[in-house]
């Protein structure tokens, strides 16, 4: 019996410090989800596809976005070459927050549109519903699908 008691505590003693060893104040360093997204997403994306329901959407040749690292929450986007008709709520930009629960997919636009992302070195999309409500973007309700690279 003093041997299963001796082999046991063992066992706990080094489970224990597998445990500690785990927990370092370098965890504390890592940069947070939104924070490795922020760095993926600053940039210059020129607009290589756009689509509204699935059609493609002329006027868009020229569209770029432009992405700022804002707070480790946020980021600011610019717009340059946005065609009358479009989804952007504002054809200069604004900002985007990162969704809480899953960061590394979803954007939350200023005006509350959940936008569904995927961002490589390269290559940038997003996809959103827009329910418009008058104005100059009249005629765009739908899901709209923009493909970016990087410029």
């Amino acid at each position: 019996m003093n041997v299963q008691r001796t082999i046991f505590s063992i066992f706990i003693s080094a489970a224990a410090a597998i445990l500690f060893a785990g927990c370092s104040d370098n965890d504390k360093n890592d940069p947070s989800v939104a924070e490795q997204q922020i760095e993926k997403l600053k940039g210059s994306w020129k607009a290589t596809a756009v689509t509204l329901d699935d059609v493609a959407q002329g006027g868009y040749d020229a569209f770029t976005m432009g992405i700022m690292a804002n707070t480790a929450a946020s980021v600011s986007y610019t717009i340059s070459y946005s065609p009358d008709r479009s989804p952007w709520i504002s054809a200069s930009g604004g900002r985007l927050f990162f969704d809480e629960r899953n960061p590394a997919i979803y954007l939350i636009r200023e005006d509350e549109v959940n936008i569904q992302y995927s961002v490589t070195d390269t290559s940038l999309i997003m996809e959103f519903t827009y329910q418009e409500e008058g104005g100059r973007t009249e005629g765009v309700s739908g899901n709209w699908k923009f493909t970016f690279t990087r410029q």
